[in-house]
C-alpha cells in the first residue's frame, strides 16, 4: 500500500511516532496526521502480509524492492 504524504518514514509506522507537532502543525491538521498514522500502525500490526510503503522513505521503498524480488 502507497502511503503517501501519510507518514513520512516507515519506522514511524512500527514505532507510532509522529513529526515532531510544530511540521504536523505546518502540515494542517495534527490530530488527523497522528490518527491516519494510528490507523496505519493498526493496519501493519494486523495484517502480517500488508507492506506499506511511505513515497519519502529510501529504507522502505528498498525494503519493498527486496521484498518484490522474492
Amino acid at each position: 500500500m502507497l502511503a503517501a504524504d501519510a507518514v513520512w518514514l516507515g519506522k514511524s509506522i512500527t514505532q507510532r511516532r509522529p513529526p515532531p507537532r510544530l511540521t504536523t502543525a505546518l502540515l494542517g491538521d495534527t490530530r488527523r496526521y497522528r490518527a491516519t498514522l494510528n490507523l496505519l500502525s493498526e493496519a501493519a500490526c494486523c495484517n502480517g502480509d500488508l507492506v506499506i510503503l511511505p513515497s519519502h522513505c529510501a529504507a522502505s521503498a528498498k525494503r519493498f524492492g527486496d521484498h518484490d524480488a522474492n
